[in-house]
């Protein structure tokens, strides 16, 4: 929420507007000011970050995952997304609301009856998960099952499989008589719902079963637990899905054998019984073994965590059709990103078939869901991190290492811009133009227009990390006396130290005009809005590149020639740090600014300087220690007069920020406004002020 304050000062009219898109309220003699929101951003369809399970392979051909966070409540989301990466879209937004589930952990099935189901790890009844069904079209969503946190169970970390008898089946982490977990069945419909074993973690039981249940060829259930069993490390368990006959298969123990198994099994054409550990083994980073339906010949085939292999599988294995096994390391190889491994079923030919790596494109690493063996022949999967935004991937890869690629970025926005960290622009063809510090396509930022009304929004520009394309502007878009539209990026354009562009107003004819190296004396990292001069040419401020490396002011022609540092900071008393408020053209042609960190007692200046560079001039250093303001953290204002106005965020009387006013020449600092003591005028502004009557800042 922004707080929007005023100040009367006498008639005159200043040199610049902005425009905000909601404004929450104003405390001042003239009253209350509307409020109206213009727009929210975020494409709610495009929603979803951080997938913790891996993707399904639908019988329409297209993939189907979950994510732990992200939708408009930030609680997760089940999506929908083509094998090429088009076509993503959310089929569900979970909002934890009124018992609807939040934060999906596991996979979707999809039923005999082509709808998917799966299970959330919270929301329900007091925060314990639920079972729920949505159809693949988005259509049909149901919660089938709340857990009650008692005897039916907590906690669903995995999800369902259904059986021939057309019944669900499942367990939950917690919950039960012990609050050790449970494993229960449901009808696809709802209802039904029955407990089918009551895990107590004694020496021949386990406790918090968290894997996918495996319904085997003979029928029968077989299940892993994280802890419980003789050694306490965890089971392997079969039981008849009656709720007979509960067997424990297998006690792990980790000095001998792995340890901790978070993950469900698979049928080996053997009929053996498939499995891997997060831990335990001789490197103490998993295993993979393998069992008959009896418990017996069990055998550790594969110990991770040698010198270039993968450590740690937090997901279960699948099989091939060629009697390949196929599974992921959430860490290990090379970059310590993660790994895709394959095995044959009598543990020969152990091979990597791709060691993830973020900086290598951007793509996707720290894998935690299934695998899923397409009938196109790739392998597809999400991970939780990477990506463009590093909030996860769905990537394909063949089964021999060849053809990975990123399909799909999870983004924080759904692709529209997100963070808005400086004013609109409101433009000659009576539109607002706007950039966005974050979001966007490529989680790198972007340009948008809208009427004033919140009307006709568009997306311009996306900036993208990929290309020598800038990301992250910083600062308002400013358009030239030419009509043209520019900014600045504070990072990308190849060596990530920042760019100029330039673009029409209806987003053609992108172009970069500079691209800074970050090479001391050159300029990087572009920090404020450009300013167009009444000499035609751009202004800008710089964080860092100058002479020493330090901050610096430029200058550059609208066609991206005539570039020139013009002062460069050195150091703290002449403004070397903090170099974001904007620049003001006075009445006089000098450039002025504030900064925000600077001075003899680090606590912001006001100064200005020539165009050409020459005729630096401290007008005021701030002081804590006085009662006078400091961190002056917005631009300035000038008034006909020459009179300066600007703000500070902290000082003052109250110590929550002031107004002030003084001369071009430095002489005259006033302090006009106190904020506090209390929060009916607010507190701590920053940014600029702006005139919205004459007389009137806001």
């Amino acid at each position: 929420m922004r707080t929007v304050f005023f100040y009367s000062t006498s008639p005159a009219r200043f040199s610049h507007w902005v425009w905000v898109l909601w404004l929450a309220f104003s405390l001042s003699a003239l009253g209350q000011v509307s409020f109206e929101r213009l727009r929210s951003f975020g494409f709610e369809p495009q929603l979803g970050t951080s997938p913790s399970a891996g993707v399904i392979e639908g019988s329409d051909g297209a993939l189907y995952g979950t994510t732990y966070a992200g939708g408009a409540a930030n609680l997760g989301v089940v999506y929908r997304v083509a094998k090429d990466g088009s076509g993503y879209s959310t089929l569900h937004q979970f909002t934890g609301a009124d018992g609807d589930g939040a934060r999906p952990i596991s996979e979707v099935m999809e039923g005999s009856d082509g709808a998917l189901y799966g299970t959330t790890r919270d929301a329900g009844l007091n925060d314990n998960g639920i079972v729920f069904k949505v159809n693949k079209d988005g259509s049909g969503y149901t919660v089938l099952a709340r857990f009650d946190g008692a005897g039916q169970g907590s906690s669903p970390y995995c999800g369902v499989v259904e059986a021939g008898d057309g019944k669900l089946y499942g367990v939950t982490v917690m919950g039960g008589s012990l609050g050790y977990g449970t494993l229960y069945q449901l009808n696809k419909g709802g209802g039904g719902f029955e407990l089918l074993h009551d895990f107590v973690a004694n020496g021949t039981d386990g406790r918090q079963p968290q894997g996918r249940l495996l319904l085997s060829s003979d029928g029968v259930l077989y299940g892993t637990t994280y802890y419980g069993g003789g050694n306490g490390g965890g089971i392997v368990f079969k039981i008849q899905r009656d709720g007979s006959g509960f067997t424990l298969l297998h006690s792990f123990d980790a000095f001998t054998d792995g340890l901790f198994c978070t993950t469900g099994l698979v049928e080996g054409t053997n009929h053996l019984i498939y499995g891997v550990t997060s831990i335990g083994g001789y490197w103490n980073q998993g295993i993979l073994f393998c069992l008959d339906t009896n418990g017996g010949s069990y055998k550790m085939l594969h110990e991770f965590g040698a010198s270039g292999d993968g450590q740690n599988p937090y997901s279960g294995l699948v099989r091939g059709p060629d009697g390949v096994l196929y599974g992921t390391t959430y860490t290990g190889a090379g970059a310590m990103n993660g790994t895709i491994f394959k095995i044959n079923e009598d543990g020969l030919g152990y091979s990597l078939v791709h060691e993830f790596n973020y900086t290598a494109d951007y793509e996707g690493y720290r894998p935690e869901g299934l695998l899923c063996l397409s009938g196109d022949g790739f392998l597809y999967g999400a991970t939780s991190y990477g990506g463009l935004g590093n909030i996860g991937a769905v990537y394909r890869v063949r089964p021999d290492g060849s053809g990975y690629a990123r399909r799909r970025s999870f983004t924080y926005s759904g692709g529209d811009g997100s963070y808005l960290a400086a004013r609109l622009l409101p433009a000659s063809d009576g539109k607002l133009y706007g950039l966005a510090g974050d979001g966007g396509a490529h989680e790198a930022g972007s340009l948008f227009k809208l009427n004033a009304d919140g009307s006709a929004y568009t997306v311009l520009h996306d900036f993208s990390w990929e290309t020598d394309d800038g990301s992250n502007p910083y600062g308002a878009v400013v358009e030239g006396n030419n009509g043209v539209l520019y900014g600045a990026t504070g990072y990308g354009g190849g060596s990530n130290q920042g760019t100029i562009f330039k673009i029409n107003k209806d987003g053609s004819d992108y172009a970069v005009l500079r691209r800074f190296t970050g090479v001391a004396g050159t300029g990087a990292h572009p920090s404020a809005a450009l300013l167009d001069a009444s000499d035609g040419k751009l202004y800008g401020r710089l964080a860092t590149g100058g002479d020493g490396n330090g901050s610096a002011l430029f200058r550059i022609s609208k066609d991206g020639s005539d570039f020139a540092l013009l002062l460069s900071f050195v150091d703290n008393n002449d403004g070397f740090d903090s170099p974001e408020p904007d620049l003001l053209e006075g009445l006089d042609g000098a450039l002025y600014s504030t900064t925000c960190y600077a001075g003899p007692t680090y606590d912001g200046m006001v100064w200005k300087v020539n165009k050409d560079g020459g005729g630096y001039t401290v007008l005021h250093s701030f002081s804590e220690t006085n009662s006078d303001g400091y961190y002056p953290d917005g631009g300035l204002l000038q008034e006909s007069d020459g009179t300066l106005y600007g703000t500070t965020t902290f000082g003052g009387a109250f110590d929550r920020g002031t107004v002030f006013k003084l001369k071009p020449d430095g002489r005259g600092y006033t302090i006009l406004l106190n904020f506090g003591p209390d929060k009916t005028n607010g507190y701590w502004p920053r940014g600029g002020l702006l005139e919205v009557s004459r007389g009137v800042l806001v």
